[in-house]
C-alpha cells in the first residue's frame, strides 16, 4: 500500500507539470502572434455601419501589453 503522503507528492508533481504545459501553451501562441505582427499581420472586421475596416493587430495588441503578466 502506498503511504498517502506519496500519493500528495504524486498529484502536487502533476499539477506542476500541468501548469508548465500551460504555460508552453501560452508562451507557443504568444510566439504565434509575434509572428503574424512582425509579418504585418491585422484583420477585416466590420464597424457599426457594416462597412469593413481595417485594424492593425499592433495597435490592439499594444493596448493590452503588460497586462495578465
Amino acid at each position: 500500500m502506498t503511504p498517502y503522503l506519496e500519493v500528495l507528492d504524486s498529484d502536487r508533481q502533476l499539477f506542476e507539470a500541468q501548469l508548465r504545459l500551460t504555460q508552453v501553451q501560452a508562451d507557443e501562441l504568444l510566439a504565434v502572434i509575434a509572428l503574424y505582427r512582425a509579418l504585418g499581420g491585422g484583420w477585416q472586421s466590420q464597424n457599426s455601419a457594416g462597412m469593413e475596416t481595417s485594424t492593425p493587430l499592433a495597435l490592439t495588441a499594444h493596448k493590452n501589453e503588460g497586462k495578465g503578466q
